[in-house]
């Protein structure tokens, strides 16, 4: 203890029984030596990250005599699957005295159905009982968005051995047990906090049970391709199998048919990722003509699988169209996942074009989370690893998360990190770094972290997050609401402000999934960059220029110019003079709806038979500024938003 105090200015938290719990202290030196020092520890068996501690009353700490939980059964289980579990905790060599209790539970990451204890016949309930001689209580809670069951000792005590017993989708009294989680995870964990003195000092258990989840049977096949090639550029065919959950099958085995525009291709090599049969790629493909094509796959089993478009172009000056999810989160802080997990399922299951780890990094630690430069270190050093250019690219970049939410974006993959409840201070930060600042979850009310537009810097701040799997805050009304809304925050308020945002999606997802997030209320969002090479510098420069928009699950591809200008551009026209607004639409479903919105409201809408539309309309605009997007609706439900044009009517 004294060696971690004075060579690395640690402020030591707890410590006994050979154990320690640790949190940096605000000096930034010598943070990665510490890592590998307390790695090689002898004794040091169970290190807590003291940073990732998320519950309420006192900071949950490392124990031991308080106690042990296990669960039964301890085998993997499919996701989504129905069933019941039984959770037992073996009281410690402390006991449990009246008002004390434990609290088991799961992480906030987790869809796994909410817990109920008053109808023993309908789904998720849960029953309580002891092997002691007390009276038990159990109710459901919430510890910061994470779904607990309370388990109190309301009349005599507990000794050393007596087990208190929760069953977690009892079916012994009419009930169709509890759904599990529906995405895959290694060690989900259940997570067990002991009160053994009744005074709400809750010790976390260093050692909780695990169990694996992982993917059903396979019922869908999903298909990825680049959105644009050149003509006779080799690209890759990318196969994922699916369970009904979107997860990765598991044990499938069987062979694929492709066809290309219907015509079938023959004496094609397959190659499994990672040796998993249900993700397979088709390398060096190429097509010799320009147009629009679209892969289709068929397995043995009869499952049918159909492509995003793919745009073969023979200009290499025109911009590509990339792929990526900018705004996902792994287990330092409050979700689940390693970093080689994070990159692996962005680059070889997702199939990304790029990726952000944006980390919460947070100033808040009454119990709860605070971010420290060890961390940091870890994404900054993730971001450096996967980084090829040309194959995948990897942007550093992290989550203000403090009174309000929003992204810092840096151009390399070096740069010190700053949190700040002020937007202003955040974006001289941002500049004095040539880093970009990107809110999110903007229509949330701004007493819960919603997003007051009136901070604004158009050199730091190029674009809203307009979708996520929170929802969308394009206005307020619209299709896929935040779950909890008010008028303020919205990008056509933004825009009403004569802000020039351009939009982008991305998941926050909290699961390790990144570009297939299953963890909100809504499927994934996506980030469509216009750009010439998949390097960072141009990935970053189409989005700093506006050169983006968003999209749902799904690789629509879509452009829209008017008088030849690009999404994010801004130019001048002269009064009484008609503008050229062309747009074009080829999606993964048939089209629903395409609505050109001009100063807030739809100007033109149009219908569409099958997947793809493209038309051109004239307005003679006679605002002094104005701007234009352009949004589309397929039949499944699945969206995209082209970013703004602003155009500045000048007087002749």
């Amino acid at each position: 203890e004294e060696k971690l105090v004075k060579d690395f200015l640690l402020e030591v938290k707890y410590a006994y029984d050979g154990e320690i719990v640790v949190e940096p202290s605000k000096s930034k030196n010598k943070t990665m030596e510490l890592v590998n020092m307390i790695n090689k520890l002898e004794y040091n068996k169970n290190l807590m990250d003291y940073t990732k501690v998320s519950y309420q009353s006192s900071i949950a700490r490392i124990f031991r005599k308080f106690g042990a939980a296990s669960v039964e059964p301890c085998a993997g289980i499919t996701a989504g699957e129905r069933g019941t579990w039984k959770y037992v905790y073996r009281v410690g060599s402390q006991g449990i005295k009246k008002n004390g209790g434990i609290m088991v539970g799961f992480h906030h990451s987790t869809n796994w159905e909410s817990f109920q204890v008053d109808n023993p016949k309908a789904s998720g309930f849960v029953s309580v009982k002891t092997t002691g001689r007390a009276n038990l209580k159990a109710k459901p809670i919430v510890l910061d968005a994470s779904n607990f069951i309370y388990v109190s000792v309301v009349e005599g005590e507990l000794k050393q051995d007596d087990e208190i017993i929760v069953v977690i989708g009892d079916r012994s009294q009419g009930s169709r047990g509890s759904r599990a989680q529906t995405f895959c995870q290694q060690g989900f964990t259940f997570f067990t906090l002991a009160d053994a003195d009744g005074f709400g000092s809750y010790f976390q258990d260093s050692a909780p049970p695990k169990i694996n989840i992982k993917g059903g049977a396979a019922e869908k096949i999903k298909v990825i391709t680049p959105s644009t090639v050149y003509k006779k550029e080799k690209f890759a065919i990318n196969i994922r199998v699916e369970d009904s959950y979107g997860n990765v099958a598991c044990g499938y085995q069987s062979k694929f048919k492709i066809y290309i525009n219907g015509e079938e291709i023959k004496n094609i090599q397959f190659e499994t990722v990672n040796g998993n049969n249900a993700i397979a790629r088709i390398s060096n493909v190429s097509l010799d003509k320009d147009g629009i094509y679209i892969v289709d796959v068929m397995d043995n089993n009869g499952i049918r699988g159909r492509s995003n478009s793919i745009r073969c172009i023979s200009d290499k000056s025109e911009y590509k169209v990339y792929w990526g999810d900018i705004h996902c989160h792994l287990g330092y802080m409050d979700s689940v996942g390693t970093t080689d997990q994070f990159y692996d399922y962005a680059r070889n299951i997702s199939f990304l074009d790029f990726v952000c780890h944006s980390e919460h990094m947070d100033s808040y630690s009454g119990g709860r989370q605070a971010s420290n430069s060890v961390q940091w270190e870890i994404i900054k050093d993730g971001a450096k690893k996967y980084y090829e250019p040309g194959k995948f690219v990897t942007l550093l970049g992290y989550e203000n998360s403090e009174t309000w939410d929003a992204n810092v974006y840096f151009p390399g993959d070096e740069a010190p990190w700053h949190i700040d409840s002020f937007p202003k201070r955040l974006f001289d930060f941002a500049r004095r770094n040539n880093a970009l600042v990107i809110p999110h979850m903007t229509s949330y009310p701004q007493r819960q972290r919603g997003y007051d537009w009136t901070n604004y810097e158009e050199d730091v701040v190029p674009a809203i997050e307009i979708y996520s799997s929170h929802g969308s805050s394009e206005y307020f009304g619209g299709e896929r609401p935040l779950i909890n809304c008010e008028p303020g925050g919205y990008a056509i308020e933004a825009l009403n402000m004569e802000h020039k945002l351009a939009f982008i999606g991305s998941s926050d997802g909290h699961d390790c999934m990144p570009g297939n997030s299953a963890w909100g209320r809504y499927a994934n969002g996506l980030i469509a960059v216009y750009a010439k090479e998949l390097t960072r510098e141009a990935v970053f420069d189409a989005i700093k220029n506006r050169r983006c928009y968003a999209a749902t699950n799904a690789r629509i591809l879509g452009y829209f110019y008017i008088d030849g200008h690009m999404p994010g551009s801004e130019y001048e026209t002269l009064d009484n003079t008609n503008i050229k607004i062309s747009v074009s639409f080829y999606g993964t479903n048939d089209i629903e709806k395409v609505d050109i919105v001009k100063n807030g409201v739809i100007f033109y809408s149009t219908g569409a038979r099958g997947s793809n539309i493209q038309f051109e309309i004239e307005d003679t605009p006679k605002k002094k500024d104005n701007y234009y997007y352009a949004r589309m609706k397929q039949a499944d439900g699945e969206m995209a938003w082209i970013s703004p044009i602003f155009v500045k009517v000048k007087s002749r």
